[in-house]
């Protein structure tokens, strides 16, 4: 299977340390990108050439003339490595580390020639934002998915944002590794480069576009402190309908006594603030049904009582419908009781077994009938809260 990611060249003397050490961070796919390294200037003007190139990462001893005409010829972001050159985007030291190399790619103002990463319109208004939560399994990234697509049906402009730190939408979506995803939003926060533009994945099938998550859990240290509400506000400013796939746990410190666990959920927590509808997806076993109603009783203490819940059960059979919603708002009014929080209404929507999968196998549009039944109720608790 060919490489499609976007390409970093590199053009350096041989056994140059800096070129081995993002040689093997692309093997790793601990940076998003193909990196290729040249030796001769010849080899270099041909990838320059090959296209899909993102950026070119020239030791400052070869960056002669020929090089650099090559470089603007091919209309390539040049960042100059053990020096500053005059001609450069961007200048890294030649001990840098991963973190550094991630942060000057993200302040380059072009995205990459040939990717299909999409630099969005400049952000404004406030978008209206459905928070998709459940457990691991459940259904919760299909989902999302479904919603995204119903109200893209609709004609509304949709954006759906993985936000879970084990990122599901990628593998869905069928899509390799990108350039441009929540990563480059939350490390460009320092420098404002996120309010310039939203990056995002277009899905043409479905009709809306796709936010990456993070790659992997470890990069979740970038989203911490103050960060978080830059990466919350660039994210709910734009027009039309923000989907947000959530991570199910809303622990905090106070809650289990583990120093800092709740920076782990900070990113959850603060959208569920900014949610207009909260989408819990259930799954309709036994354990699954109890978890939900724990689950349903945790987030009725993190969201307004203004803000509907509407819990689906997925893949719940039609001869237990009637059954389950009962005994899910009967334990849910319980158990909302005892923890002291106001008593509120939960509409409760029943999901059949649908094969989600062979959606996903081809990025195909999900059924009509299954998107309006999740979409709907949806809606609806859009209009009665506006």
């Amino acid at each position: 299977m060919s490489d499609t990611r976007a390409r970093l060249v590199a053009y350096a003397p041989t056994r140059i340390p800096w070129s081995t050490r993002c040689a093997r961070w692309a093997a790793d796919g601990r940076i998003p990108f193909a990196f290729v390294r040249c030796v001769s200037l010849t080899a270099f003007m041909d990838e320059l050439q090959a296209g899909n190139v993102y950026a070119a990462l020239v030791d400052v001893t070869a960056l002669t003339a020929p090089a650099a005409a090559a470089i603007k010829a091919a209309d390539v972001s040049l960042i100059s490595v053990s020096g500053a050159a005059a001609t450069a985007d961007a200048h890294l030291p030649e001990g840098f580390r991963r973190e550094e190399l991630l942060h000057a790619l993200v302040l380059l103002e072009r995205p990459a020639q040939g990717a299909t990463v999409v630099a969005g319109e400049p952000l404004v208004a406030s978008r209206q934002v459905l928070a998709v939560i459940g457990s691991g399994g459940a259904g919760t990234s299909t989902l999302a998915g479904v919603l995204a697509q119903g109200f893209a049906d609709a004609g509304a402009s949709v954006l759906l944002s993985d936000l879970c730190r084990h990122a599901s939408q990628a593998m869905l979506h069928d899509i390799k590794d990108q350039v441009d995803g929540l990563m480059e939003v939350a490390l460009a926060t320092d420098t404002n480069v996120a309010g310039r533009y939203l990056p995002h994945v277009a899905i043409p099938t479905r009709g809306y576009d796709l936010l990456l998550g993070m790659r992997q859990p470890l990069q979740w240290v970038a989203i911490h402190d103050q960060r978080v509400a830059a990466v919350v506000s660039a994210l709910t400013r734009g027009d039309g309908v923000l989907v947000c796939d959530l991570d199910p746990d809303l622990d905090s410190e106070q809650d289990t006594g583990s120093v800092g666990v709740g920076d782990r959920h900070r990113l959850t927590s603060s959208m569920l603030h900014q949610a207009t509808v909260v989408v819990l997806v259930v799954d309709a076993s036994l354990v699954g049904v109890l978890r939900g109603v724990e689950r349903c009783v945790a987030l009725a203490g993190h969201v307004d009582d203004a803000v509907p819940i509407i819990a689906v059960m997925n893949r719940q059979k039609k001869t237990d419908a009637v059954r389950l919603s009962a005994r899910f708002n009967a334990a849910f009014k319980a158990l909302n009781q005892r923890a002291g929080h106001t008593n509120r209404r939960i509409t409760v929507v029943g999901m059949p077994l649908f094969a989600a999968d062979r959606c996903h196998l081809s990025v195909a549009r999900f059924p009509k009938r299954l998107v309006e039944k999740v979409t709907r109720p949806v809606r609806q608790a859009l209009d009665g809260a506006a």
